[in-house]
C-alpha cells in the first residue's frame, strides 16, 4: 500500500502548480465580462453576491471584506457607476463574523468606493439563497432583469440558480482568466495555487451537488406532487442545500458561494 500515499504526495504536487490551477479555473469559465454599457439595456439592478471575509483587519476597524468579495464590489461599482443602476448586495453571516458579509460589503462600497447600495440582503448563506432572497427583495419591484456580479469560476452555478428563481440575468464575471502561455516558474509548486485548485475542485463538486440536488427534488415532485405536503413542509423539502464554505484564502475566511 505505499502506492497511496505516493499518489497522493504527486497529486498534491500536481494541484500546487500554478499551471493547473489556472487550467481548473478556466474549465469552470462559460460568460466573459461586459465590455460595453449598452449589454445592460434592460436591466433593472446589479447584484453583487458576497464571496469571503476577513475576521480581524484592525487596520480596517475590525472585520471586512475578503479579497475574493472586494474584487467583484471593485467591478460593480464600475458598473454602478456606467449604468447608474441601483445594487444589491448579498451575503450572510459566517463563522464568528459579528454582522453580515453584506453589511460589510455595504460598508466598503460607501467608504472605498464612494457607492451606496439600494439593497442589502444579509440572509443569505448559499449561492441559492443569494437568489431566492434577491427575487424577494426585487420581485416587488417589478425587476426581472437583473445584472449579476460573481467570479468567472463561480458564474455558471450563480447564473443557474438565478434563473431558478425566474430572473433573466446578464453574466458579469469578473477576475476571468485567459488561456496561459506557459513559463517555467508557472511548473513550481506554491501554496496560492494549490488554494486555486482547491477553490476549483470546490465549485466542480458544488456544480455537482446542485444538478444532483435538482435531479432528486424533481423525483421527488413526480412521487409526491407540491398540493400534497403540509404548511411550510414543501419549503423545507427544496431548501435542504449545502452551507460548506470555501478553505481560506490569505486572511480570508470563506463566504456564500455554497
Amino acid at each position: 500500500m505505499i502506492w497511496l500515499p505516493i499518489i497522493g504526495v504527486l497529486t498534491l504536487g500536481v494541484l500546487a502548480l500554478p499551471y493547473t490551477a489556472t487550467q481548473l479555473l478556466r474549465s469552470l469559465q462559460a460568460h466573459r465580462p461586459i465590455r460595453d454599457p449598452g449589454e445592460l439595456d434592460g436591466v433593472g439592478a446589479i447584484v453583487v453576491l458576497g464571496g469571503d471575509f476577513v475576521g480581524y483587519a484592525p487596520e480596517m476597524g475590525g472585520d471586512t471584506v475578503g479579497p475574493l468579495t472586494l474584487q467583484r464590489l471593485h467591478y460593480a461599482a464600475r458598473l454602478h457607476r456606467d449604468s447608474g443602476l441601483p445594487l444589491l448586495l448579498t451575503g450572510g453571516v459566517i463563522g464568528r463574523n459579528n454582522r453580515s458579509l453584506a453589511e460589510s460589503m455595504a460598508q466598503v462600497l460607501d467608504q472605498d468606493f464612494n457607492r451606496t447600495a439600494r439593497w442589502v440582503d444579509g440572509g443569505a448563506r448559499s449561492t441559492r439563497e443569494n437568489a431566492r432572497n434577491s427575487r424577494a427583495s426585487l420581485q416587488p419591484h417589478g425587476i426581472r432583469k437583473i445584472c449579476l456580479v460573481t467570479h468567472g469560476w463561480h458564474m455558471v452555478r450563480a447564473t443557474r440558480a438565478f434563473v431558478e428563481e425566474g430572473f433573466d440575468v446578464v453574466a458579469a464575471p469578473t477576475l476571468c482568466l485567459k488561456k496561459p502561455s506557459p513559463i517555467v516558474r508557472d511548473f513550481f509548486p506554491s501554496a496560492t495555487a494549490l488554494s486555486r485548485s482547491l477553490v476549483a475542485l470546490r465549485e466542480w463538486c458544488a456544480r455537482g451537488w446542485y444538478v444532483t440536488s435538482a435531479c432528486r427534488e424533481k423525483a421527488w415532485r413526480r412521487v409526491r406532487p407540491l398540493d400534497d405536503f403540509e404548511p411550510g413542509e414543501a419549503y423545507a423539502a427544496t431548501s435542504s442545500f449545502p452551507t460548506s464554505r470555501m478553505n481560506a484564502i490569505t486572511r480570508s475566511s470563506p463566504g456564500s458561494d455554497a
